[in-house]
C-alpha cells in the first residue's frame, strides 16, 4: 500500500511541476512577444481617386511603435520608379511615430493604377511592411479605341467602328479638318459635347479595299498642345 500511495504521490507531483513549466513558458512567451518590436500604419493604403496623367501626387504615411523595445526601419523601397519616399527616421523609440514622405508621378500611366513602398523592419511580425498608392489615371486626350482594325472577308460589305475622343484640358478643342489615308476608308465626325467630346465614324469601304493596307486618321485641332490627333488603321482580307 505504501509502495502504491508514493507512486500515486509522484504521479501527482509530476503533473503539478508540467502544469506549473507550461504556465511560466506561457508567461515568457507572451511578455517576449509584448515586448518585441510591433510596427502599426493607421492607413497603409491611399486612394487617390481619380487624377489625370499629368499629375504629380504627394502623400505622407505615419507609422507608430506600439512597442516597448526600439523598433528600427532598416530600408526603405518603392515598387516602380514613379513612387519616391523618405523616412524622416529611421528607429522609433517606444510609443513615437515616423513620417514617411512620398510622392507618385503619374505620367505616362493610364487606367487603374497601384505604388507599393516596402519597409524593412525589426517587427518580427512585420519584417517588410507594405503602404500603396491606388487609384484611376486619366489621359488629358483620350482615345478610344487607340487604334482601328478591319478584316475584310470576301463579299462582305462595309465595316463601321467608333472613336471617341476626349479632352480633358482646360482648354476647348475644336476640330478643323480630317485627313484620311485612302479611299478604302471614309470617316465622318460626330460633335457629342462641344469643346470637350468628338465621335469618329470610321467606315471600311469593303469594295475599294482590295489588299490589307495600313494607314493613319488624323484629326487637326485649334488646341495648341493637341493639334494633330492620330488614330492607326489596318485593314486585312482574308480570303476564306
Amino acid at each position: 500500500m505504501e509502495g502504491i500511495s508514493r507512486r500515486k504521490g509522484l504521479m501527482n507531483l509530476t503533473v503539478k511541476s508540467l502544469v506549473i513549466l507550461l504556465a511560466l513558458t506561457s508567461v515568457f512567451t507572451v511578455k517576449a512577444d509584448t515586448n518585441g518590436p510591433s510596427l502599426s500604419c493607421d492607413s497603409p493604403i491611399f486612394d487617390f481617386g481619380t487624377r489625370l496623367n499629368t499629375e504629380e501626387i504627394q502623400h505622407s504615411f505615419t507609422f507608430t511603435n506600439i512597442s516597448s523595445a526600439p523598433l528600427v526601419i532598416t530600408r526603405v523601397r518603392s515598387g516602380c520608379g514613379c513612387t519616391r519616399a523618405e523616412l524622416d527616421r529611421s528607429t522609433i523609440p517606444p510609443g513615437e511615430t515616423a513620417v514617411l514622405s512620398s510622392r507618385l508621378t503619374l505620367t505616362g500611366f493610364f487606367g487603374v493604377k497601384r505604388s507599393t513602398i516596402y519597409l524593412h523592419t525589426n517587427d518580427p511580425a512585420h519584417p517588410v511592411f507594405l503602404c500603396q498608392y491606388q487609384g484611376t489615371v486619366l489621359s488629358e486626350m483620350d482615345v478610344t479605341p487607340p487604334a482601328v482594325h478591319f478584316y475584310v472577308k470576301p463579299a462582305s460589305t462595309n465595316q463601321d467602328s467608333i472613336v471617341i475622343i476626349q479632352n480633358r484640358t482646360a482648354i476647348p478643342l475644336h476640330p478643323l479638318s480630317i485627313e484620311t489615308p485612302g479611299n478604302y476608308c471614309s470617316v465622318m465626325l460626330h460633335t457629342n459635347e462641344p469643346g470637350q467630346q468628338y465621335s469618329l465614324t470610321v467606315t471600311c469601304v469593303a469594295t475599294a479595299a482590295v489588299e490589307s493596307v495600313k494607314g493613319v486618321i488624323t484629326l487637326l485641332t485649334d488646341h495648341p498642345r493637341f493639334s494633330r490627333i492620330t488614330v492607326p488603321l489596318s485593314i486585312s482580307r482574308v480570303l476564306k
